[in-house]
């Protein structure tokens, strides 16, 4: 498994780095481009301006300048000599190695496109006293056999984590009982993993390998990867399992026949502190029949239904429903997935699509002057947090023109901004319900200090 690198030239204010998985010295070593022991006798930044609007920006990420005297050279260090430099970034979210000026290293270092010689947090690379699993195998590589191995784990994603030190990664917990089928190179093996759902596969020729692990009531998380395994080197497999629960129905729609292309939402029925919005665990659109499915379910209980976590879209212009066919969340069912194995199968009938209405309206300031560049938005009374995107804004007369659903209660926004919160000014917020009247314009004066929508942040849900 590589560690994956990834980071953007872009403003130092928004840096980011991420590393996902770990990988073995055995490993990480044919994966580098140059791997060697080595001293900073050097280490240098480059200087940074601001721009016009005063964000720093760089030449990518590769600020910093390390030169190492190369006590070990290992591998790809053919014509590099015995001083070498090496790019990294400037730290603080960039991927940058923390070098430091006369601390011995062990460095796994990766060409970039330009030739230059990279190193990152994302690497094996670490300081020599911490690294003698790495040590033991680069001073072995030449003295290594002309075949490899791939070793792993089939992992319970729902388990418990421990930290390895080898990968320097956190592992999850296995599963046992696991067939695990080995292919590539003119070679196919099987094996079963271990109680802590381990598996080996030794003697293998140099080239490329795919691992496929099946057990009944379990399935892959994640689409298998393909592993290279040089001769003296390994590669190590990580295959994530999830217990095979599934949420599978029929969505009908109000004319009896099946209702194609509907994106169906399961929501957990009691949001908690660290999820404290109904956000969906899983969602899926049917198929010409109707027909879904819903894999990988958590164990928890959840509602089934569509636009169970945001209001109604072009696209989908339903009403919040759950089943087994109700708006009312106290009337809704409710589906237990239990931590086992297993199906349920939730049908359901929505209701007819809402249609849209031409809102239309004016804004004016207290003194009865038209507001011009004020800014109209929705508000679902069901998602107050979700009132953020603009639909309109005013004319030099103060007019709008919005569109809103016919079957969604709505309060209206006008927010003329100021540069801050509290330097904006709002109408008070109309309420705009199914039956409200709107052949004739709106009227909203603009007499609130501060930002009208803002004020709807942290508020609770309606009915959940």
């Amino acid at each position: 498994m590589l560690r994956v690198l990834l980071c953007l030239a872009i403003p130092v204010a928004t840096w980011a780095c991420s590393c996902t998985g770990g990988a073995p010295p055995c490993q990480a070593a044919w994966t580098a481009s140059a791997v060697f022991t080595g001293t900073v006798v050097e280490l240098t930044r480059d200087s940074m301006q601001p721009d016009g609007r005063g964000a720093v920006q760089i030449n990518g990420f590769l600020g910093t300048h390390a030169v190492f005297d190369v006590a070990e050279a290992f591998l790809g260090m053919e014509g590099v000599g015995k001083r070498v430099e090496i790019r990294t970034g400037m730290g603080g979210g960039d991927c940058g190695y923390g070098f430091q000026r006369g601390q011995a290293y062990v460095v796994y270092a990766y060409k970039g496109a330009d030739g230059v010689l990279v190193a990152s947090i994302c690497s094996r690379t670490s300081p020599v006293e911490q690294a003698q699993a790495d040590l033991d195998y680069l001073r072995g590589v030449k003295k290594a056999g002309p075949t490899g191995y791939l070793y792993g784990v089939a992992a319970d994603s729902e388990g418990g984590n421990r930290f390895d030190e080898t990968l320097r990664t956190w592992i999850p917990s296995g599963v046992s009982g696991v067939a695990v089928t080995l292919t590539g190179a003119g070679k196919s093996a099987q094996a079963v993993t271990s109680d802590n759902g381990e598996f080996r596969f030794d003697g293998l020729a140099p080239g490329k390998y795919k691992v496929a692990v099946a057990k009944d009531g379990y399935s892959l998380r994640y689409a298998l990867a393909e592993f290279d395994v040089h001769a003296g080197g390994c590669a190590y497999a990580m295959e994530s399992l999830v217990v095979n629960r599934r949420i599978v129905g029929r969505v009908m729609g109000a004319d009896g026949l099946p209702a194609a292309n509907i994106q169906v939402q399961l929501v957990p029925t009691r949001p908690n502190e660290r999820y404290p919005l109904p956000f969906p665990v899983a969602e899926t659109r049917t198929g010409n029949d109707g027909s879904y499915e819903l894999r990988n379910v958590p164990a928890g209980e959840y509602y089934v239904g569509i636009n169970l976590a945001h209001t109604p879209t072009e696209e989908m212009p339903y009403a919040r429903y759950f089943y087994p066919g109700t708006e009312d969340p106290s009337r809704a069912g409710v589906a237990l997935v239990k931590r086992e194995a297993g199906t349920g199968t939730y049908n359901f009938t929505i209701p007819s699509p809402q249609g849209s209405r031409r809102v239309e309206g004016f804004v004016y300031w207290p003194d009865g002057r038209p507001a011009e560049k004020v800014s109209i938005l929705l508000e679902d009374l069901r998602w107050p947090w979700q009132t953020n995107a603009v639909l309109a804004q005013t004319d030099a007369k103060g007019h709008f023109e919005i569109s809103a659903f016919d079957g969604t209660a709505y309060r209206i926004h006008a927010v003329s901004r100021g540069a801050r919160t509290t330097d904006s000014v709002s109408a008070e917020p109309l309420r705009l319900d199914p039956g409200t009247d709107v052949s004739k314009p709106l009227r909203l004066i603009l007499t609130h200090k501060g930002n009208s929508t803002a004020e709807l942040a942290g508020k609770g849900l309606l009915g959940f």
